[in-house]
C-alpha cells in the first residue's frame, strides 16, 4: 500500500495536484511509521523539489538513506531533483552540477529526467555544447516513447538551444494535450522568458501569466517567483 500510495503522488504532482500529493504522502508516513517498515519518501522529495522548498531536508536524509542502502537509483533520483530544485531557483550552477552528478550512471528511472535539467541549466548556465550533448542523448529516449509528454519536453529543450520559436509553441501544445501539468507550466515559463528576452512584452506576457497562475495554483512557489520576476520585467505586477 505505502508503494501505491508514493506512485500515485508522484502521479498527482506530475499533474499538478500538488494538495493531493501531499496528502498522500502523508498517508505513507502514517503507514509506514504505523507499520514500523522502512521509511518511503521519494515522492515527498519529488513534491519539495517542485514546490521549491528550503532546504530541502528530505533531499539530503534520502541521499544519505540510499547510500547506505546502496540504491543506486535513488542517488540518481537525488541528484536529479536536486536540479530540479536550483532550476526552480534560478540557480542555474548549481543546477548544473546536480544534473551532471544525475547523469553519471544510465539510470533506467530518472536519467532521461536530469537530461532535461541539464539542457535547461546547460543553457542558461553557458555551457550550450553541454546542453546540446544532452539533448541528443535525451531524443533518443523521447523519440523512441513518442507520447505527448515525451515530445512536448523535446521541443521545450530544442527551443531553448535554437531559439525557435515554432518549437517553444509545439511544446506547449503538446504538454496541453498531456496530463504533464507541471511541465506544461514550465514551458510556458520558459517560452514567456524568451519572448521577454526577445522585447516581446505583450507576448510574453500572455505566457508568464498563464504560467504564474498555474504555478501559484499549484504550490510551485519557486517556480511563481521565477515567473513573477520575468512580469514584473516586463512591466506588469503580479
Amino acid at each position: 500500500l505505502p508503494n501505491a500510495l508514493n506512485y500515485l503522488a508522484a502521479l498527482n504532482v506530475h499533474s499538478g495536484a500538488f494538495a493531493t500529493a501531499a496528502t498522500l504522502t502523508d498517508e505513507v508516513d502514517s503507514i509506514t511509521e504505523a507499520t514500523g517498515i522502512p521509511p518511503l519518501r521519494y515522492a515527498a522529495a519529488m513534491l519539495a523539489a517542485a514546490r521549491g522548498d528550503q532546504p530541502m531536508v528530505l533531499l539530503e536524509w534520502g541521499m544519505s538513506n540510499a547510500t547506505e542502502r546502496g540504491e543506486g537509483s535513488a542517488v540518481g533520483g537525488g541528484f536529479w531533483l536536486t536540479a530540479l530544485l536550483h532550476n526552480g531557483h534560478g540557480r542555474y550552477a548549481e543546477a548544473l552540477t546536480a544534473a551532471r552528478q544525475a547523469c553519471e550512471h544510465e539510470d533506467v528511472v530518472f536519467y532521461g529526467r536530469a537530461l532535461v535539467e541539464l539542457v535547461e541549466a546547460g543553457v542558461r548556465g553557458g555551457q550550450p555544447d553541454e546542453a546540446v550533448a544532452a539533448l541528443d542523448r535525451l531524443s533518443e529516449r523521447t523519440q523512441a516513447s513518442g507520447t505527448e509528454w515525451a515530445l512536448g519536453i523535446e521541443a521545450r529543450c530544442r527551443g531553448l538551444l535554437t531559439d525557435d520559436e515554432a518549437l517553444y509553441r509545439e511544446s506547449v501544445d503538446r504538454l496541453t494535450r498531456s496530463r504533464a501539468a507541471f511541465e506544461l507550466a514550465r514551458s510556458r515559463l520558459l517560452y514567456g522568458e524568451w519572448l521577454r528576452r526577445e522585447n516581446r512584452r505583450v507576448d510574453a506576457r500572455e505566457q508568464l501569466r498563464a504560467a504564474h497562475e498555474m504555478f501559484g495554483r499549484m504550490g510551485a512557489a519557486a517556480f511563481a517567483e521565477r515567473a513573477r520576476r520575468e512580469l514584473r520585467a516586463t512591466g506588469e505586477t503580479a
